[in-house]
């Protein structure tokens, strides 16, 4: 559902990063040495790659599921994100917003970052050295993802979709509570938490809200709107709009198109189900247009 560019596996944070919201494309390399930014309400901090490379808690891991590398074992050097946000203080409520130099920006639960048990999903800060790159993002571009990359070994145990595999990431911002930062984007709030509406909003924020706004709030800037002015439920008949999720170009033919499609494995059926009887639940909660 996300408008992505082609092959974009990101894709959907309390300290953590923000800086250059405004760059709309990749930064040409120049002699400048990387930094990242990591932002809170309390405290700024910019690690430049050196610096990072030097920490004692740099590693090696290997990543078997890399959304960028399907089928592929890919070594990255890195640092556990948990490490940089500790000793910050970061409300159990806020998430961590993520900024990419190509102008993708989304957030991801706190809670998921700041995870260190091997249980679940670890999150890692892939550092990409200037005399090791890494593979191009797609065949036949010069493109890497360095050089700041999210990945996460063992993604699976915690349902880590590639909208939170963010690449030429820039910076990190402790934020708000979603329901704060966004509340026209939330379903009746009298519905039950096991409500099907309920369930695809879930839906919704993990594959959607990276790349698409609703009722205009959101920061992803890589597709429409889905609700304003009409939600895609009030112009597409269901298995139209099924059938644009699960693959755009079987829907339409278009060469430049850079949504990617969200297979079975990524949104079941039901998921699926779930997330149009959402979308056409907003459609009876919609802002007014600009």
């Amino acid at each position: 559902m996300a408008d992505m560019r082609k092959t974009r596996a990101i894709s959907s944070v309390g300290i953590l990063l923000a800086v250059l919201f405004g760059i709309q494309s990749p930064p040409a390399r120049s002699d400048k040495e990387p930094e990242i930014t990591l932002k809170s309400s309390k405290k700024n901090l910019t690690l430049r790659r050196g610096e990072l490379l030097k920490r004692s808690d740099v590693t090696t891991i290997e990543i078997s599921d890399d959304p960028l590398a399907p089928g592929k074992k890919i070594q990255y050097t890195a640092v556990p994100v948990y490490a940089l946000l500790e000793g910050l203080s970061i409300p159990e409520n806020s998430t961590i917003h993520y900024v990419c130099s190509d102008g993708f920006a989304a957030s991801i639960p706190n809670s998921q970052l700041k995870n260190k048990s091997p249980a679940k999903a670890i999150a890692y800060l892939a550092i990409e050295k200037s005399t090791d790159r890494w593979p191009v993002v797609e065949p036949g571009k010069t493109e890497t993802p360095g050089p700041f990359y999210i990945v996460w070994k063992n993604a699976k145990a915690s349902g880590i979709t590639r909208e939170s595999w963010p690449y030429h990431v820039v910076g990190f911002e402790i934020r708000q509570s979603m329901q704060d930062l966004y509340p026209n984007i939330f379903p009746e709030a009298k519905l039950a938490e096991t409500h099907p509406v309920k369930r695809g909003f879930e839906v919704f924020k993990r594959n959607c809200f990276a790349c698409h706004t609703l009722n205009l709030q959101g920061d992803g800037r890589m597709g429409p709107d889905l609700n304003v002015p009409y939600s895609p439920t009030e112009y597409f008949q269901p298995f139209a709009l099924k059938t644009l999720i699960r693959n755009p170009q079987s829907l339409r033919h278009f060469t430049e198109g850079k949504m990617h499609p969200f297979p079975k494995e990524i949104i079941p059926d039901s998921e699926l189900s779930d997330l149009v009887l959402y979308l056409k639940h907003m459609s009876k909660r919609k802002v007014k247009s600009p």
